[in-house]
């Protein structure tokens, strides 16, 4: 930190301990430790165990589960925008408008550490504001309605996402590198 710092005053870049914060990742044998203060420009950062970074939650216990809640309540937040300034829209309109706003599957596939429970909830937010803004009943088969539609359907896009991703094939295997790269620069 003290490197950052002294980078930051000798190239004329303002670091601010209101806008920093430290997230200590902890093992299950280490979750007794306590990190000690630290400090920037002799200020005390901040610990937290949530933090977003480039529109993601990280969690200090390395769930995905936050994340999951918040992308899931997006789709709602979305979904229901949609439904109300766009009620007497026709049915074409609404599919568009559903498949450029309404999908939230963006890097859904990285997730790895979450509870059934989590990922399900997605999926179900996923289907009922698909089935309001189209107009069908909840009952409908979201699969079939997809297929007929031609539009993604949540858990099959990561079913592929997963797939490729354990693919044995050179040039997949490079696209996937270059994706988590991507994501985590």
């Amino acid at each position: 930190v003290n490197i950052c710092a002294q980078f930051g005053l000798s190239h004329d870049i303002n670091c601010y301990v209101r806008k920093s914060s430290i997230m200590q990742f902890r093992s299950k044998l280490l979750h007794k430790v306590s990190l000690p203060s630290v400090f920037l420009n002799n200020d005390e950062l901040k610990l937290v165990h949530t933090f977003k970074y480039l529109g993601h939650i990280l969690t200090a216990d390395l769930t995905d589960d936050f994340d999951i809640a918040r992308q899931r309540r997006q789709c709602y937040a979305q979904g229901n925008t949609l439904l109300r300034k766009f009620y007497m829209c026709s049915f074409d309109v609404k599919l568009k408008l559903f498949k450029s706003y309404c999908v939230p599957i963006y890097n859904t596939h990285l997730r790895w550490n979450n509870k059934k429970g989590s990922i399900r909830s997605l999926y179900i937010a996923y289907r009922n504001i698909f089935k309001l803004q189209l107009g069908f009943s909840k009952y409908e088969s979201t699969s079939l309605l997809c297929t007929v539609f031609d539009t993604q359907c949540c858990s099959a896009v990561i079913r592929l996402m997963c797939r490729l991703e354990t693919s044995t094939n050179a040039f997949i295997k490079c696209i996937c590198i270059l994706a988590h790269f991507l994501h985590l620069g």
